[in-house]
């Protein structure tokens, strides 16, 4: 019988843009994302020396294998790593760097470091989702975790510097599928597209039809003179009317519809 692996908590870190980097200056800026991840671990307890059972160089960046539980200290270090990026650019100490960082856990083989998992966490850094969401922001850091650290170490509350309402679920295609994905960052200035969206629609209230001005009054005027013909048809006419046997006639302040045979005389 096949014997699972262990567990392991994983994270991985690759610098934005390092490819632009001169041959010269690449290895200082591994020895700076070394030096940063010793920091932002010893932040949340950890010892690199003793807890760190892992570190796989990827280039651009390391993979850090840590024993199962432990990973919810995986997802506080990533605040104490982007203060720690902050601070760094600050004092103009070492090259400037900003890091996509992912979280994941799974069956890690224990002599060769090999195991799903670890494919996996390197997808999610590397993915488009990942250089999207650190270009957008202004941290230092983009953090993604697989929805099963989300579950475990967020949902139930062990992450400490982080709240469930603070990451946006994503499902996010990676090489040979997709895989959701939660999506946090320091600045809490990001969120996905659809969401903004919708809560853009929300913000903006529909355009509403314009409402047509009423017709213009039109007023009809009374002439001194007057009128005979066999019938006169006119428009409201401003001025009072006085009936006599004979005739109306017009004057004053008040208006009437005149129609038929009238005879309209002067005041």
């Amino acid at each position: 019988m096949v014997e699972m692996p262990p567990y392991r908590a994983l994270i991985t870190v690759d610098a934005e843009k390092f490819s632009a980097t001169s041959d010269i200056g690449m290895p200082a800026v591994r020895d700076s994302i070394r030096s940063v991840m010793r920091s932002a671990l010893t932040d949340v307890g950890l010892e690199w020396d003793t807890d760190v059972e892992r570190c796989d160089d990827t280039g651009d960046g390391v993979i850090i294998t840590l024993t199962d539980e432990r990973v919810h200290l995986l997802v506080d270090a990533v605040h104490y790593l982007n203060r720690e990026l902050r601070k760094r650019t600050l004092r103009f100490d070492g090259p400037p760097l900003r890091l996509r960082a992912a979280v994941h856990c799974g069956p890690i083989d224990p002599e060769e470091g090999s195991g799903t998992a670890k494919i996996e966490v390197c997808r999610i850094s590397d993915s488009d989702l990942g250089r999207e969401v650190l270009k957008a922001t202004a941290s230092r850091v983009a953090l993604l975790v697989s929805d099963q650290v989300f579950r475990t170490a967020v949902r139930q509350g062990y992450a400490e510097t982080v709240e469930e309402g603070m990451f946006h679920r994503v499902d996010a295609p990676i090489k040979n599928g997709t895989l959701t994905v939660w999506v946090h960052v320091p600045a809490n200035d990001w969120r996905p597209a659809a969401t903004a969206s919708a809560a853009d629609s929300a913000a903006t209230p529909e355009p509403t039809s314009p409402i047509a001005p009423p017709p213009p009054q039109r007023t009809g005027q009374v002439h001194i003179g007057s009128v005979s013909g066999p019938s006169v048809v006119a428009e409201t006419f401003n001025g009072g009317i006085n009936h006599t046997t004979n005739s109306d006639i017009v004057h004053g302040h008040k208006g009437d519809n005149v129609y038929g045979d009238k005879q309209v005389g002067g005041a």
